[in-house]
């Protein structure tokens, strides 16, 4: 990866693995292979936890980006919640 890997590196019961980068970069991988499946640009540095849940009998995904303090890899932005249906 570019940066440092501070995320929460978040695996489904359905063999998926989420992580994200301090470029704002959501990955979603296959958990066996390690193959990338998906990527979204949040724009904005993620650092702290991604988490998965059910809802209604679906699943989602939801991770926060940005970062209000300078000291982590100097990357501020507006706090913004990202939540996926899978």
């Amino acid at each position: 990866m570019p940066t440092p890997m501070i995320a929460a590196v978040t695996p489904t019961g359905s063999d998926l693995l989420f992580t994200g980068d301090l470029n704002g970069i959501l990955l979603a991988l296959d958990a066996r292979s390690g193959r990338p499946l998906y990527h979204y640009d949040t724009k904005n540095a993620i650092a702290g936890g991604i988490i998965s849940y059910r809802a209604g009998g679906r699943q989602y995904v939801a991770v926060a980006a940005a970062n209000t303090s300078f000291v982590a890899w100097k990357v501020t932005g507006k706090p913004t919640l990202f939540v996926f249906g899978l």
